[in-house]
């Protein structure tokens, strides 16, 4: 792992996976139980995973709306070969026409080689991505600019930029990448499914997004700074890619900072006792729902 000192830091989003300190998805990893995080972030035979679709989907849509100055540095197209002239045998066509059709395959094949080694040099250092899915990100990030307030929450901000710091009851570093920030002002953006109310909800209970808030919180306060408001701001990926944004409450703030304490009390137990526990073994009860089934 890269270690990294405290402080504010402009790196790679792949350089900040790679280094030390408890993330809020390895934390929400550990929630699920201890040898969940065990098995993802200290495993020594532990499987890489790469991105699913909906997570490259998200990483464009956060490139071109947040960082769109540096998209094409990072990704490129895939290079089109010139289409090779189909063979033909030697006993249908006769020598002399033979011989032109291989020697106009012999071009082509020569014009491909050289445009995938010029191919070569220039992605260099960038991704490949396939044209569906760029016009696919570049609709959720026209439908982000559409809506009045996405100017004042991801314009002139800093962005995707790493904060790591000390908590404070463990002496644990920890790591947070805010999307957006300015001053006390943190802006989440999301790519969802459904961004109405309940369902975004649930999914802030359910995905550890209270957490994420709690943990910039207490990144930005290690900085000096008095974190005023924290918005997620929210694009559909289908349909009429809706976009809404909704600032967290101060109690849904307060419970996430609880949250993260306790859970990176119990992070600190099992790190010194090298103890990753499963699931614990409790007695199963008929689930209520079920007394109103036929």
């Amino acid at each position: 792992m890269i270690e990294i000192e405290n402080g504010v830091h402009d790196i790679p989003n792949e350089v900040y996976h790679n280094s030390s300190g408890v993330s809020r998805s390895g934390l929400w990893e550990f929630k699920r139980a201890p040898i969940h995080y065990w098995n993802r972030y200290i495993n020594p035979e532990r499987e890489i995973k790469g991105a699913t679709p909906a997570m490259k989907l998200g990483e464009l849509t956060h490139a071109m709306i947040l960082e769109p100055e540096h998209f094409t540095t990072r990704y490129i197209f895939p290079m089109e070969l010139e289409e090779m002239p189909p063979a033909v045998l030697l006993k249908d066509v006769g020598k002399e026409m033979f011989e032109q059709i291989k020697a106009a395959r012999k071009e082509v094949q020569d014009r491909n080689t050289a445009a995938k080694e010029e191919f070569k040099l220039v992605a260099e250092g960038r991704e490949i991505i396939t044209f569906d899915m760029y016009t696919q990100a570049k609709a959720l990030a026209d439908s982000v600019w559409r809506n009045d307030v996405a100017e004042s929450l991801f314009k002139g901000v800093k962005v995707e930029q790493s904060i790591y710091f000390t908590h404070q009851s463990t002496g644990l570093q920890v790591k947070v990448r805010p999307d957006a920030w300015i001053g006390g002002v943190v802006t989440d953006l999301k790519t969802c499914v459904d961004a109405s109310y309940r369902a975004f909800e649930r999914a802030a209970f359910g995905s550890g997004y209270f957490l994420q808030a709690a943990m910039i919180h207490e990144a930005l306060k290690s900085l000096g700074i008095k974190m005023e408001k924290f918005v997620f701001f929210c694009v559909e990926k289908t349909g009429a890619l809706a976009t809404v944004y909704y600032p967290l409450d101060d109690d849904a703030l307060e419970y996430g900072i609880c949250q993260f304490d306790q859970l990176m009390e119990q992070y600190a137990w099992c790190l010194q006792n090298n103890q990753w526990d499963s699931y614990e073994p409790q007695h199963l009860y008929l689930p209520g729902y079920a007394k109103f089934e036929d």
